[in-house]
C-alpha cells in the first residue's frame, strides 16, 4: 500500500475537533482523500457571515457540525480549501471549516 493510500486510510478513520470539549467523531473516507489546499493565505484575515451558519470540522457538508455562527458574526481566516463537492471552504483559526459562499470578505482579498 502506498504511503498517501496509507495517509488517506488514517486521516479518514478517525477524525476529530475538540470544541468546549466535546469530541467529535466520523468523517468519511471519500472526504478525507479527496480535499484539495490551496495556496496559504499570506496573513490571517477576516470575513463576515451573511445569515446563521454551520461550522463543520472538515470542508464537506457530510462531515459533522461542530458549532454555528450566527448572521453578522466577523471571524478569523487562517486558509482556504477545495471542498469534495468543489466548493471552497474557509478554514477559521479555531480549525473548523465555512462555507466561503456564505460569508462576504472584509479584508481577505480572496476571490470566491
Amino acid at each position: 500500500m502506498s504511503r498517501a493510500k496509507k495517509r488517506a486510510l488514517v486521516a479518514s478513520a478517525f477524525a476529530v475537533a475538540a470544541l468546549g470539549g466535546t469530541l467529535l467523531t466520523g468523517v468519511g473516507a471519500a472526504s478525507a482523500a479527496t480535499i484539495s489546499h490551496l495556496p496559504p493565505l499570506p496573513r490571517p484575515c477576516s470575513v463576515q457571515v451573511t445569515a446563521s451558519v454551520d461550522l463543520h470540522v472538515a470542508p464537506d457538508l457530510d462531515s459533522p457540525i461542530a458549532g454555528q455562527l450566527d448572521a453578522d458574526t466577523t471571524v478569523t481566516v487562517v486558509g482556504t480549501t477545495i471542498g469534495t463537492d468543489g466548493t471552497i471552504w474557509l478554514r477559521l483559526d479555531n480549525g473548523l471549516y465555512l462555507q466561503a459562499s456564505l460569508a462576504v470578505d472584509l479584508d481577505c482579498d480572496l476571490t470566491f
